[in-house]
């Protein structure tokens, strides 16, 4: 910090500057040395870091000395001038003495120049000026700046067009009233459908969309106005302006086609958001989305494309290939297709993973399907579904082929995330149905028919089969999981058998290419075909396979990775080599094996030594696109077997691999190293991945990070121990995006309760890594040991104290950003700047499996896990205090931090709701009612957005359904691969006694570290916290022990699924949760008979077991929560369960809520999630039109200059240049005492004229001279007949010139430009019209103190109309 000595010293430089350049008289006078000055000033400003010491300079100083220099007839001289006033402009008083003297005016005719090279400084400094003075006071954003800024942002041709976009963006979030008044509305609308600037679609509709938020800034908007972002979509004749290109010429259709991606970008970003979304679906019979929809039947096929591309990206589903074909459309679809960024020079596997591996099972509510839920409820709400049929019945054979996949891909999420009683009228799809079934229609049309259902059912086929990797790097890793190699093939052949398959393989055939290589990998796997047997029966067979393989042969080596059969020889190396290492025992091994051995060995070392080279084995060429870096895989193939590394040690490849690790120029090798050895026992690649994770490269170090991602994913054995520890000690790397990486892959992991035990023994150090570390280090309370630590060390009650106070209020700020990177484009980078994504659907962020929603941990919800921790919240007050908060809203109309703390108190209650000891709280304070209603009717829209969203999290329990179903609302998801449902019973209720059941506590887990194919059955959350006492877990399962449930047979889109209802069995005061042990999988969902195979399309079967949880005299086996109290849970814990609700009371004999569960084989990996919607989803988007605030406001015109237009006392002394300074100010002009200013203006005075120069020699004429200049200057708004008013304009200019210097009528004219609406080359005409140069005179002070530095006064209010007043 600089010391006072310093600040004094630079403040008599900055002093000296303003005197010396205010100077007009001598060689300061002179322009060059005007501008070396002002650069000086600006350079000593720029160097002043604290803005205190600028903010000490006097305001009235500043002024005095820049004031006439913004006039200059010098462009350099005006710029420097500008560029200075932008440093100084650090406080308010100086503002308010440019608002109050009008310079604003000035400032503005510096932007409205011609837009050439020669200009383009000028305008630079003047945009950045008013970007400046827009932050430091919002609220007096003068209409001078903002009709310039909306002239050159409607006009494509300027520089500065984007920029002024931009900065009128920024206005709508600062001051809304101003882009309404200015008519920045139609501008920036017009800018989101036009050509050139699609790149800045999203800015510009969330700038507008932001304000339909609240009702305060929802005035700014007409009800018609956002509707003008979907008129290219509704419209296929529609033209952007009246000199748009017309006709059938590339022109034309290129411009029509830009439009329609502008619109449709702009309708994605419209409907990721709850205000747009409430906008789109407003109560209306013919809103925005039904006419979209209807759409759909136009008959352009590039509007059908585009709309269609609307749902394709708003569902995040892969957009298919343009092809007439249906096969080759839904192969397009398959997310294994390599993609560029899978390249080795790219993200290699670590990228690949996030798409081709499925996620760990989650113990975080992923809320992605909660949006896609009210996404596929809304357009199902409005036909999507059956205009989908008729367009794949009768367009084109590329569009048809599109709206296939599409209603494919919907029924398929339809019958994954929506309800069962939803999805399932959602599969009628009585169009089809009916044409195709109805003997009397068209035998085409019906034939389409036909064809349609039967590409629906290769679709369903399509998402049954699981995501096969084509990567054998992948395939290898997940082959290890496997056991039983030979299961398949026999123990023992015949000689002659054996012969007959040997010489098949190879034949007569000379080329590798005339080999049957099916039979050589069945051959490989054959157990009594043994390596000794094959050289007896077949002594040449061998070599020359071999031969094949050996680098220095050059024939597998040079083949190109995408030849033909490039995997399957591969696969037949990969599985050769390990054959023939099993088969040397102790010894070397075959000949030809340790002679391919050795060439490999010697292309290791020709890579560390001559890394660089092109002619090596391993150049960088040869691993990006041949078959030779498949040799780093057999090497993996070897080290995951014993006889493999017994191998690899005699020969010392080991200590040759670590020298690769060493080479600084060689990632890709490097990569190659790490995915392609074994890590599941603790040999020498181990030690390897160890060198590479700490002692290699930055960019080595960053993708084995990353890596470990893919370990986790692929179930590596014992990872949690080996990969944990790895992990943690990435943490302390010094990069910080290694740091990050590692605590990206640990809070992926630790969703796994044996990994995050794990990584709470380590006991790491996360605070240090930010708000994710901090995150992270929260997780540590939803298990045991982690509360127990936690609690030993005090955090948490330090933790409970900071988020009362601050932490969940920042909580929302930090659900809201993460909201936001996952729907929209914006992401945020590790230097803490945003940037943004593209569109492309190829992207990893817009595959449906991919993009997962986990919003950040909340303290509440980890502690609310457990008993003592639930009490600790209830007894330090958390609860009540939120209770009260929100039931005070429910009369509140608040926005700004009062709608903040509203957030913050649903996020923390719906989190406290989400255990079963929570629910009952909140149910006795009716907290969910209030919540519901917020969701409905709150005004603020973003606020019914999160509302709808938090009741997710009360949705994963089944005392949370209970309470949300007995208000009419829907409820379903999935926990651990099993699926819920629950909904209220429309049928006859049901008098007789039921119990409630533990499907949501039951779920299917596989254990990582068992290969055998076994499965548990464990509550929900999958932990040892959640554990039964002993008695309850020693008790092994059996058949006999098979819990008793109903059944009910479910037909899905996407898959064959069984439905299950598990009953209860336990004393009438407990509910038993089923134990946790180890049983086959074939018994983890117990069947009385096996279930029969349901195919696509089969009616629902039902069977009712005794012992049923429903009612005999219910038709449909549930029962209605309406008439039901909702459940309770009774806390009862023992010593073995000190952290864990265990038991429920027995429910009234009035019924209780039914809950059925399925199964479903396709998402057996998925995430957990929950869907709660109302019975009616248009209760949500009730919408309030909003009401401008003025009736001149439509045509962006502001009241207090409604004095133009009668166009009489024209003349106003606050609003001239020279006329508004007062005998009141510090300063004073030089030549304001010879000037006499009248109701009939200034134009008696001796500056304003030459008399001579004048037709009209009077007062009196000057002054309807200037009534006739302005009144033109009004007309060029209209730009009919606009030409001859500028002839006009131009003759009154040549007949009198000197008027067109005078400053008052300047002034006069700098107003109406103000007031009306100019595009931009009019306002640089008149402009043009005008020389101003030299006509301000130097200012002088009043008071000699005047010029000394001083702090600055209490800030003066600015003179000017507010425009938010």
């Amino acid at each position: 910090m600089a010391s006072s000595g310093e600040v004094e010293a630079r403040l008599k430089i900055v002093g000296k500057l303003l005197r010396s350049v205010a100077s007009s008289e001598g060689a300061m006078a002179r322009t060059m040395n005007k501008v070396k000055l002002l650069n000086e000033l600006a350079k000593e400003l720029k160097m002043i870091k604290d803005p205190n010491i600028i903010r000490s300079i006097n305001a009235t100083v500043t002024l005095t000395s820049l004031r006439h220099l913004l006039v200059s007839p010098n462009i350099a001289v005006r710029s420097g001038t500008l560029r200075a006033l932008r440093y100084f402009m650090v406080s308010e008083p100086l503002l308010v003495i440019v608002y109050r003297h009008n310079l604003d005016m000035v400032i503005a005719r510096s932007f409205e120049r011609e837009g050439n090279q020669t200009h383009e400084t000028e305008r630079l400094q003047a945009i950045k000026l008013m970007r400046v003075m827009l932050l430091l006071q919002p609220e007096s954003f003068p209409m001078t700046f903002c009709r310039a800024l909306s002239a050159s942002g409607e006009s494509q041709n300027d520089t500065f067009s984007r920029v002024s976009l931009a900065i009128l963006c920024e206005l709508a979030t600062l001051n809304p009233p101003m882009i309404n008044m200015c008519g920045a509305v139609r501008t920036i609308m017009s800018a989101i459908v036009s050509t050139q600037i699609s790149s800045i679609n999203e800015f510009l509709t969330l700038s507008l969309v932001q304000l339909l938020n609240t009702p305060s800034t929802r005035t700014a908007l007409r009800p018609y106005d956002l509707e003008m972002i979907t008129a290219p979509l509704l419209d296929g004749d529609y033209k952007h302006a009246i000199d748009s290109a017309e006709g059938t010429d590339g022109q034309a259709i290129n411009e029509k086609l830009e439009h329609l991606d502008a619109s449709h970008m702009g309708v994605i970003w419209m409907m990721r958001t709850w205000p747009g979304l409430t906008f789109l679906c407003r109560n209306q019979e013919n809103n925005t989305i039904s006419r979209l929809i209807q759409s759909l039947g136009c008959p352009s096929e590039n509007n059908q494309f585009a709309i269609m591309d609307v749902f394709f990206h708003v569902l995040h589903i892969r957009i298919p290939v343009d092809s007439p074909k249906f096969e080759v459309a839904l192969e397009s679809m398959d997310h294994s297709l390599p993609q560029a960024s899978w390249s080795l020079e790219k993200g290699w596997m670590a990228e690949e993973c996030r798409s081709v591996l499925p996620r760990g099972r989650a113990h975080r509510l992923d809320f992605i399907h909660q949006y896609h839920a009210i996404v596929l409820r809304i357009l199902l709400e409005h036909g999507l579904l059956e205009r989908l049929s008729e367009v794949s019945l009768s367009a084109s054979a590329t569009v048809r082929t599109h709206a296939q996949v599409l209603l494919g891909e919907i029924l398929h999420m339809c019958s994954t995330i929506l309800s069962p009683e939803y999805a399932d009228d959602c599969m009628c799809l009585p169009t089809l149905v009916s044409l195709a079934t109805n003997p009397n229609e068209e035998p085409e049309r019906r034939h389409r028919a036909l064809n349609v259902m039967t590409q629906l059912d290769h679709h369903r086929q399509f998402r049954k089969k699981p995501i096969v990797p084509k990567n054998p790097y992948i395939t290898k890793l997940l082959q290890q999981q496997q056991c039983g190699e030979w299961l398949y093939y026999p123990e023992d052949m015949d000689d002659n058998a054996i012969i007959v398959l040997l010489r098949d393989i190879v034949g007569t055939g000379q080329e590798y290419t005339d080999w049957n290589w099916p039979s050589l990998a069945v051959a490989i796997r054959i157990p009594c075909l043994t390596v000794k047997k094959i050289e007896e029966l077949a002594p040449k067979m061998l070599r020359r396979v071999m031969h094949f393989y050996l680098p220095s042969s050059t024939q597998y080596s040079s083949l190109s990775q995408k030849a033909p059969s490039a995997s399957v020889y591969s696969q037949v190396g990969a599985q050769l080599v390990v054959r023939l290492a099993a088969a040397s025992g102790s010894d070397d091994g075959p000949k030809v094996l340790l002679d391919w051995l050795q060439e490999v060995i010697l292309a290791l070392q020709e890579l560390c030594t001559h890394s660089y080279s092109s002619a090596i084995l391993f150049s960088e060429d040869r691993l990006a696109n041949k078959l030779a870096r498949d040799y780093f895989l057999f090497l993996g193939h070897l080290s995951a077997t014993r006889s493999g590394i017994a191998l690899l040690e005699k020969h010392n490849v080991f200590k040759i691999l670590l020298d690769v690790c060493d080479i600084a120029a060689r990632p890709d090798a490097q990569r190659l190293l790490i995915a392609s050895l074994d890590y599941k026992q603790d040999s020498y690649s181990r030690i390897i991945l160890s060198k590479l994770l700490t002692g290699s490269p930055k960019e080595v170090r960053l993708y084995a990070t990353e890596h470990m991602r893919v370990f986790f994913r692929a179930r590596q054995p014992f990872f949690r121990t080996w990969g944990m520890e790895a992990l943690t000690l990435q943490l302390y790397d010094v990069e910080p995006n290694i740091a990050e990486a590692a605590l990206s892959v640990l809070d992926e992991a630790c969703q796994d309760e044996a990994c995050l035990k794990m990584l709470v023994s380590l006991q790491p150090a996360l605070l240090h890594l930010g708000q994710k570390g901090r995150s992270l280090f929260l997780r540590f309370l939803s298990c045991s040991s982690g509360f127990i630590l936690l609690k030993a060390m005090n955090f948490i009650s330090q933790e409970m104290e900071s988020w009362l106070t601050s932490e969940c209020l920042a909580y929302v700020v930090s659900a809201e950003t993460q909201l936001t990177q996952t729907l929209l484009s914006f992401k945020h980078l590790p230097e803490g700047h945003y940037a943004r994504r593209s569109l492309d659907c190829e992207e990893e962020q817009y595959a449906p499996h991919n993009v997962q929603l986990l919003l950040p941990v909340h303290l509440y919800g980890e502690l609310c896990q457990h008993r003592e921790g639930f009490n600790m919240l209830s007894q330090a007050g958390h609860v009540s205090h939120f209770v009260h908060r929100l039931q005070e809203s429910v009369n509140s109309t608040s926005t700004g931090a009062g709608v903040q703390r509203i957030k913050a108190a649903v996020w923390a209650l719906c989190h406290i709701g989400s255990s079963t000891g929570g629910v009952e709280a909140l149910v006795k304070d009716g907290v969910f009612s209030i919540i519901i209603d917020l969701a409905k009717t709150s005004p603020v829209y973003s606020l019914r957005g999160t509302c709808v969203l938090a009741l997710a999290l009360v949705a994963q329990r089944p005392e949370g359904c209970a309470a949300l179903v007995a208000l009419g609302w829907q409820c379903s998801g999935q926990a651990a691969g099993v699926a819920y449902f629950a909904a209220e019973e429309h049928e006859e209720e049901s008098d007789s006694t039921a119990e409630f059941d533990g499907a949501f506590d039951t779920s299917l887990k596989d254990d990582e570290d068992d290969c055998s194919t076994t499965g548990r059955i464990e509550s929900l959350g999958s932990t040892e916290d959640r554990s039964l006492p002993k008695s309850h877990t020693d008790k092994p399962i059996s058949e006999s022990d098979t819990i008793p449930g109903k059944f009910r047979r479910r037909t899905l889109s996407g898959n064959d699924s069984t439905m299950v209802k598990i009953q209860r069995q336990s004393t009438p005061d407990e509910v038993a949760v089923p134990p946790q042990r180890y049983m086959p999988r074939k018994s983890s969902v117990p069947f009385a008979t096996a279930p029969p195979q349901i195919s696509w399309g089969n009616t629902l079967g039902r069977s009712t077991p005794t012992g049923s949880l429903t009612s005999a005299n219910s038709p449909s086996g549930r029962f209605s929560p309406r008439a039901l109290t909702p459940l309770r849970r009774r806390i009862s814990m023992s010593p073995s369960q000190s952290s864990v609700f265990t038991s429920v009371d027995k429910p009234s004999r009035e019924g209780t809520l039914g809950l059925l569960a399925f199964k479903n084989k396709a998402r057996a990996a998925s995430n957990l999630f929950a869907v709660c919607l109302p019975d009616d989803i248009r209760q949500l988007f009730e919408f309030d039109a909003p009401q401008c605030t003025s009736s001149f406001a439509e045509h962006g015109i502001d009241m207090s200059f409604d004095l133009y237009l009668k166009f009489d006392n024209l003349h106003v002394p606050e609003t001239c240049l020279k006329c508004c300074i007062t005998p009141n100010d510090d300063i004073i002009n030089a030549d304001q005492e010879n000037t006499v200013v009248t109701a009939e203006g200034a134009y008696g005075s001796k500056v304003a004229t030459d008399a001579t120069q004048f037709s009209d020699k009077t007062p009196a004429q000057r002054n309807a001279f200037a009534k006739e200049v302005v009144k033109l200057v009004t007309k060029l708004s209209c730009p009919v007949g606009s030409r001859a008013t500028q002839q006009s304009l131009l003759a009154m200019k040549d007949r009198s010139p000197a008027m067109f210097k005078d400053i008052c009528m300047y002034s006069q004219v700098a107003q109406v430009l103000a007031t009306y609406h100019f595009r931009l080359h009019v306002r640089v005409f008149i402009q043009g019209m005008f020389d101003v140069a030299d006509t301000l005179s130097p200012l002088s002070p009043l008071r000699s103190g005047a010029t000394s530095p001083s702090k600055h006064s209490e800030t003066v209010k600015r003179t000017k109309v507010n425009v938010t007043s």
